[in-house]
This record gives structure tokens, sequence and C-alpha cells, in this order.
């Protein structure tokens, strides 16, 4: 029996449906066949309130050609690439488990469907190009967008030390950009704190305090002292959290003292210490504002 067979998947995206309706748009592929012949499209959608799903699709859109008219493009696309989160700078600390974590931009759009040769999404660990990645599969593409993405990929187990991580993609057009970032595996590092604050400050009745550091995947112990101006002990904050990232969640306080009454309009100090699991420990102080 014959039948056609369509194994060269040119867009795979998402789009919003609104009252039943929707549109979509994107480019074609540079790396494509450009005799003309019928290609096909299929829909899948699902209703977020019921959970009912729809589906569909049309075996009649005529593909092939080439557009002479198109503007030049030599610019590979944009990649932002991070370890844990976005805080994250080329050189930080990491544990052995770091998230790997990219944003890509191209206004030709992503090749991430592996349909020209060698034109795929690419991680590389340690120069290991005999066990290089291939992460089109890990790409989410924006919802009504052909444009950008990103890649969620959990790396597991690395060695203490330094480490590299490369990071290629490919436009539509064929240009390709690579981002390229160091870093140091180092479990048993003393922990250093940065960006603490607490928000709002001034504050009437509630504040939130949070910070970065450089520890990830692992459970810290956060104790917030609060002493007024005079160095008068008020009350103690002490949260046990288990993190991903390298920012903190916020730490909601009431204002309320130790015997829980508003403590007064005026200004306060705090001391946050973090402990690891590891015993070690840092501290940091800071200032903030209670107002009427």
């Amino acid at each position: 029996e014959e039948f056609d067979l369509s194994d060269k998947l040119l867009f795979d995206g998402k789009t919003t449906v609104k009252d039943g309706y929707f549109s979509f748009e994107f480019l074609v592929p540079k790396d494509i066949n450009y005799s003309f012949g019928f290609g096909s499209i299929k829909y899948y959608a699902q209703d977020t309130v019921s959970y009912s799903d729809a589906w569909g699709g049309y075996d009649k859109l005529f593909i092939g050609g080439y557009n002479e008219q198109v503007d030049p493009d030599d610019q590979g696309p944009v990649i932002q690439l991070y370890l844990e989160d976005k805080s994250f700078i080329s050189g930080d600390v990491t544990s052995t488990d770091p998230l790997m974590f990219a944003e890509i931009y191209d206004d030709q759009g992503i090749s991430f469907t592996g349909i020209g040769l060698g034109r795929d999404l690419v991680m590389v660990v340690d120069n290991d190009f005999a066990n290089s990645m291939i992460m089109n599969d890990y790409f989410n593409i924006k919802a009504d967008s052909y444009q950008q993405g990103t890649i969620f990929y959990q790396l597991n187990g690395l060695a203490p030390g330094k480490h590299t991580l490369s990071l290629k993609a490919w436009d539509l057009h064929n240009n390709s950009s690579e981002v390229i970032v160091e870093f140091y595996v180092n479990e048993q590092a003393d922990i250093e704190l940065s960006g603490v604050l607490n928000f709002p400050n001034p504050f009437s009745e509630t504040t939130s305090f949070t910070f970065n550091q450089n520890k990830s995947n692992t459970e810290l112990n956060v104790e917030i002292k609060i002493f007024d101006i005079n160095g008068r002990w008020i009350t103690t904050l002490d949260k046990q959290v288990r993190i991903s990232g390298l920012r903190v969640d916020p730490i909601e306080w009431d204002g309320r003292n130790s015997n829980g009454s508003r403590i007064d309009a005026g200004v306060y100090m705090y001391q946050i210490i973090v402990t690891d699991e590891l015993g070690n420990a840092a501290a940091q102080r800071q200032k903030f504002v209670k107002i009427n």
C-alpha cells in the first residue's frame, strides 16, 4: 500500500485560542526542498477551564520555492545563558547539580526542529564535544511567537572545580551564535550574601526580607534578628528554606515584636544569619524604617 510520509517538521509552536478563533505565523526554514508539494498542519487545543480538548488537521498546504525578495540576514540568535537563576554571571560558584537556563531570540526564528543537518541547539560541557547534547527537545517556544523561547536543563553530579558550558543556536537563515560561560563547583565554599534588602522600606504594615547567596539545591537556615536603633532586641524570625536558585524567596514579617505587639514608628536594624547543611554561615546587617 502506498502512502505519503511527512517526516520533515517545519514548525512546532503555540498560539492562544479565544472564542474558538486563533491565528499564527512562522517563517519557513531556508533548508527545505524547494520543489513544490503539499504539507500538512496538525492542531491540538485544550480549554484551560473545563479541560476539554479539540484537534484537527489540514493536508493541502502548498509549500515550495524561494523568496528572492527576503531581506539579507547575517546575525545569529541572541542567547542569554544562566546557571541556577538570572542573577548568574560567568565565573560564579554553583552546586554540583546546577540548573541550566537559557533565553534565545532571533527575529528570523530559531532552528530547533532538526530539519537542517547540523542546525540543532547544542550544549557542550567542559569542551567534551564527543558527548555534546542536542537540546531541541528541551526548547520551549513562547506562545504566540516564533522568534523566542527558553531551555531548562538540570545538570547533575559535576565534580568540584572549574567547568565550562557552551550553548549554540541557529536561526532559520542558517546563522549561528554561541555563548560560553565558566563556573566553579564548590559545595564546601563559604556562603556569600549579596543584595540583602527588605521591601517595602519604609513600611507601615508588613515588609519582606530577601537576599542572594551562592549555594543551590540545598537547605538553608535563615535567622533574622531585629533590633531597635539602640541595639535592643525586638524579635527573631527563624525559617528553614529549601532553594533551587540563588535568590531566596521573600520572608515576610508583620511588624510585630516578640510579644505580638506592633512596633512603633522609627529606625530599626536587622541582622540576617544564613547557615547551610555543612555548617557554613554568613551574616549581614541592614536598616529599615517603620512608619505609621
